[in-house]
């Protein structure tokens, strides 16, 4: 470092600057003041970074691709950065000098423009409300568009930014993003922290309930915080995070997950749930957050992992039915919270059995009712109209699951059915989900057709 002419002016420019204008005697410049070669060295130094930044007399931001001939100050890359960040945040005096050494301005007479630029608030960047004070999600947005060199660094540059210690592990990835996020969760009741979306083209019909990358806060930076007094408890185990509160229902088989936080103009915020196994849920629609309505609620306690894995979606995927219902109207469906009308989908859920019916109508025809039973990933389907006797016929299902899920029935529940000259169609699904039309013929008659 010392040998590089640009170095080595950059260093002595500081410490003249330092003397002579601050009467300053000492500094610390981050490029060659910190051992990269010692892991315990640069681990302290990164854990401690935000504090030498806030504790220093001034700090002085060299951005050398601003200038004569060069980039506007709103253009350097400097504020893309995600080292920077902390740099930007926690001074209270900060002085910019462009390539030649030239006073640009004070942080405090440059807010406005920096905010603009940065989106961050004017009384956070003259440190006027403690960071501590502003959501989760919204501190995860002000990182939202900057990058590091290294995977890592995405999370090891917030640490100060969320007042976390944590070890670092470079070579595990996006992993570290996902340990940021689960220590905050630790020492903070702050639910904003699930209040992230994924960009609507990135494939995957199913998250868990951590975002990967800062990059899905974006858009968050006005997330006001509801003022409550008793916080929600929720906790991470090796099932997932735990939640004992209320889910809301919509009718189509999603749960809602209402959070303690707002956009300016909006009710509160909550988030989608679908379940796959007794008591546990996975995010859907990762790629929309919704507002509260009055919908129906119910209190469960309830688990969500961290993350979801693409071997794990095969696996629900291996669990749904798809029902292509194009040109019917869903009147009823059972059981509850097993149907998702936004994916025409039938979940067996983790234990692979699975017994229910979904009920169309088409203008001018009988009603139509499938019959649909799942076990180990085999899936067998009835259709038939029934006109007054579908009353009967949904009974009939309701009391053969209840005898299947308390394990009473002895043989396929389907066989009652069967009697009833309902017909039947048998197919197994492995890592894809099986498309079916119902076709009604000119006596009003149900049929499955692949």
């Amino acid at each position: 470092m010392l040998l590089d002419p640009v170095g080595w002016k950059k260093i002595r420019r500081t410490c003249e600057i330092a003397l002579e204008k601050y009467k300053v005697n000492y500094a610390w410049v981050d490029t060659c003041c910190i051992n990269k070669e010692s892991s315990a060295e640069l681990q302290e130094a990164i854990n401690t970074m935000f504090r030498y930044y806030a504790d220093a007399i001034v700090c002085l931001t060299y951005l050398e691709d601003v200038g004569e001939g060069k980039k506007t100050f709103e253009k350097s890359r400097w504020f893309a950065r995600g080292w920077t960040l902390q740099e930007l945040i926690a001074p209270y005096h900060l002085e910019f000098y462009d390539t030649d050494w030239r006073s640009i301005g004070r942080k405090d007479t440059l807010v406005e423009g920096i905010c603009k630029i940065t989106k961050i608030p004017e009384n956070v960047l003259k440190r006027d409300v403690a960071l501590s004070k502003v959501p989760t999600a919204a501190r995860m947005s002000w990182a939202s568009r900057r990058e590091t060199t290294r995977e890592e660094d995405m999370a090891y540059c917030l640490l100060g930014i969320f007042d976390i210690n944590m070890p670092m592990l470079y070579g595990e990835g996006d992993k570290a993003f996902i340990r940021l996020q689960e220590e905050i969760i630790q020492q903070s009741a702050d639910m904003s922290i699930f209040l992230w979306a994924r960009h609507p083209f990135m494939p995957s019909a199913y998250s868990g309930l951590l975002a990967d990358s800062p990059a899905h806060f974006r858009g968050m930076h006005s997330v006001i915080e509801k003022p409550y007094f008793n916080p929600t408890e929720y906790r991470i185990t090796n099932r997932g995070i735990r939640f004992e509160l209320k889910l809301g229902l919509d009718g189509t088989g999603i749960r809602y997950l209402s959070l303690k936080h707002r956009f300016p103009g909006v009710n509160r915020c909550r988030i989608a749930l679908q379940r796959v196994a007794t008591d546990v849920y996975i995010r859907v629609n990762a790629d929309k957050i919704y507002s509260s309505s009055d919908i129906g609620q119910t209190e469960c306690a309830f688990y969500v992992p961290q993350r979801i894995t693409a071997s794990q979606c095969d696996i629900i995927e291996q669990q749904a039915l798809k029902i292509d219902c194009a040109g019917f109207v869903l009147t009823d469906h059972f059981p509850l919270g097993c149907w998702n009308s936004w994916n025409q989908r039938f979940h067996a859920h983790a234990t692979g059995a699975f017994l229910g019916y979904i009920e169309f109508r088409k203008p001018d025809y009988q009603p139509i009712a499938i019959i649909c039973h799942a076990m180990n990933g085999n899936w067998s389907c009835g259709v038939d109209h029934y006109g007054e006797r579908l009353d009967n016929l949904k009974e009939e299902v309701k009391d053969a699951r209840a005898l299947m899920w308390h394990g009473k029935n002895t043989k396929n529940p389907l066989a009652v059915f069967m009697d009833l000259e309902v017909g039947f169609h048998s197919f197994g699904i492995v890592k894809k989900t099986l498309h079916l039309r119902v076709s009604l013929d000119e006596g009003g008659i149900g049929h499955i057709c692949d």
